[in-house]
């Protein structure tokens, strides 16, 4: 089988670990370790090395501008113009984003597959769509087109299955199928001796973008409430973002910064060491079509508390992997917390459940010999009736 994906959403610097791009290359190894012929396809600099096994298909990105919609549309009809010039009998061409898919499901005559971790009228829905008008024109266009269009769509979540269809895409074309976990993601036990963290105290873990719609702020707020009575705890915040003063401030006013800890970005190969150094892993969003710092943590025996939204309910099986507070709902986060702080016995079980879950379930070889034998081989038996 001939694999095409298509990557461009990344940070410049950052290929292949940031943005959806290492959505894109751990799918890509995964399948070339099944053995499969996998090509990659995107704008990186000549340097770039690639996933171990994959042949990477390069072009340049437009000199200014490349962020706005022309620029999106420009560097998608570059990289058509590549596949069909470089790996014209490819079997099946899969894209992590639906900008792409509906361009390339109108030009292409082999099978298009779409995975995404959105969808323009859920972020409208939800109220977190960070997108100008011209660029939520195009994408409420493009998810119209790519959900009848495509041949096959990888939802993330239950959630993001009803926002397909309501897209208008037919329920027997989705596969739900969450991301997968690099098997970089797993238990380390001296975790706390090598970052330093007292083993006398509770840690309490936030990883993401520091932003409305992340909740972090949730989190500081319940997290205030019990360190006032409750010296041992401390919160780790690894991200960043334009909530990151405000989160400071918020804070301050709480009087736990003393408590609290912001790291920033940190790499992302460094995280084991911080998920399996804490006792719970918090994810407080507002909004979330899934989740992957969930599927991160709990393959690394970090017992999960996340908020009853989204795909998030999904992964969080209450009282059996980890447990649900109603969104928004700062009381009900700190009741949540305080009785994970207040239990280790049965955390360390779900935590265990959890992490076995995912062993079993969710790493990307898994994933991928999933999509491979209920997505791609369906797809292109179809085209070839």
């Amino acid at each position: 089988m001939k694999i095409v994906l298509f990557d461009y959403v990344f940070e410049q610097g950052r290929v292949g670990t940031s943005g959806l791009s290492d959505v894109v290359w751990e799918l890509a190894q995964a399948l070339t370790d099944l053995g499969e012929e996998v090509h990659i396809v995107g704008p990186y600099p000549e340097s770039t090395p690639g996933p171990s096994g994959a042949i990477l298909h390069r072009y340049a990105l437009p000199p200014i501008n490349y962020r706005n919609v022309i620029g999106h549309l420009w560097i998608i009809l570059r990289g058509w113009q590549t596949i069909r010039r470089e790996i014209p009998d490819a079997d099946i061409v899969h894209t992590p984003e639906y900008l792409s898919t509906a361009l390339f499901s109108v030009r292409s005559r082999v099978p298009v597959i779409l995975t995404t971790p959105g969808n323009i009228y859920e972020r409208i829905h939800s109220g977190s769509n960070p997108f100008d008008a011209s660029m939520t024109r195009a994408l409420k266009i493009a998810a119209r087109i790519s959900a009848r269009r495509c041949a096959g769509i990888i939802a993330i979540s239950n959630d993001m299955r009803y926002w397909w269809e309501y897209s208008g895409a037919s329920p027997e074309k989705i596969v739900v199928s969450p991301y997968g976990v690099k098997n970089t993601f797993h238990p380390i036990l001296d975790a706390r001796e090598k970052l330093g963290w007292s083993g006398d105290q509770k840690h309490i873990l936030f990883v993401g973008r520091l932003s409305k719609e992340k909740g972090v702020d949730l989190l500081i707020q319940a997290f205030g409430q019990l360190a006032a009575t409750r010296p041992d705890l401390r919160l780790h915040v690894i991200g960043d973002g334009k909530e990151r003063e405000s989160c400071r401030a918020l804070a301050a006013r709480l009087e736990c910064s003393a408590s609290i800890e912001f790291y920033g970005w940190i790499d992302k190969y460094d995280l084991p060491l911080y998920y399996s150094a804490s006792d719970v892993c918090v994810v407080p969003s507002r909004t979330e079509p899934l989740g992957r710092i969930i599927l991160e943590a709990m393959a690394c025996r970090t017992f999960v508390i996340g908020a009853r939204v989204g795909g998030i309910p999904d992964l969080i099986k209450e009282g059996r992997t980890g447990l649900l507070f109603e969104s928004d709902n700062v009381e009900d986060l700190r009741d949540r917390l305080e009785w994970a702080v207040s239990n280790p016995a049965a955390v360390e079980r779900m935590a265990g459940e959890a992490c076995e879950f995912i062993g079993q379930n969710q790493t990307w070889e898994k994933v991928a010999e999933r999509l491979r034998d209920e997505l791609y081989r369906p797809a292109i038996d179809g085209a070839h009736a």
